[in-house]
């Protein structure tokens, strides 16, 4: 587990556990509402997710967010041919969140740093993402960490909103 200090806050990051599944859910349903990923989705994701991390206050054990990312089918990349040149490792975060009453405090900034480190240290050489288009302080913090706007995703989300899409190209030292 690493051991962090934001602020306020004594942080550790951990990787899931199946015991978080009903805090990760509503974490979701205050965060994103509408747009919340089914509990179902969330169980499979916890099975499936090449990172899903728990970012958790240390000395109270309290849940302040998580990020999931999956690495993507070289075919499913966005721009990619069947028969073209090989694609370059890509990974898609999924999800990330911090609960509500802990937004706007540099959480996000710091657990979305450590993933992607992370997705460095696992030898990705691109990531991807969808925001919200009305969403401009996770759009300002994506583009803070290099992150470009990309494609236009028209009704996205359940609720009807639309996204971009966000790429970052990764360099491994």
């Amino acid at each position: 587990m690493d051991k962090l200090l934001v602020g306020e806050y004594d942080c550790h990051i951990r990787p899931v556990r199946r015991s978080d599944l009903l805090k990760i859910f509503e974490i979701e349903k205050r965060v994103f509402g509408d747009d919340k990923f089914d509990i179902m989705l969330l169980r499979d994701l916890v099975q499936q997710a090449i990172q899903f991390l728990i970012l958790e206050e240390a000395t109270s054990s309290d849940m302040l967010g998580f990020c999931i990312t999956m690495q993507m089918d070289p075919q499913d990349t966005p721009g990619s041919e069947r028969h073209s040149a090989p694609q370059s490792p890509t990974t898609h975060i999924v999800n990330i969140a911090i609960d509500t009453p802990y937004q706007h405090r540099g959480l996000g900034k710091m657990l979305l740093q450590h993933c992607l480190e992370e997705m460095k240290q696992l030898r990705y050489q691109k990531v991807l993402l969808e925001v919200n288009t009305a969403n401009w302080r996770a759009i300002s913090l994506y583009k803070q960490f290099g992150f470009q706007q990309g494609e236009f995703l028209s009704n996205y989300y359940r609720s009807g909103a639309d996204a971009y899409r966000m790429e970052k190209i990764l360099q491994n030292n």
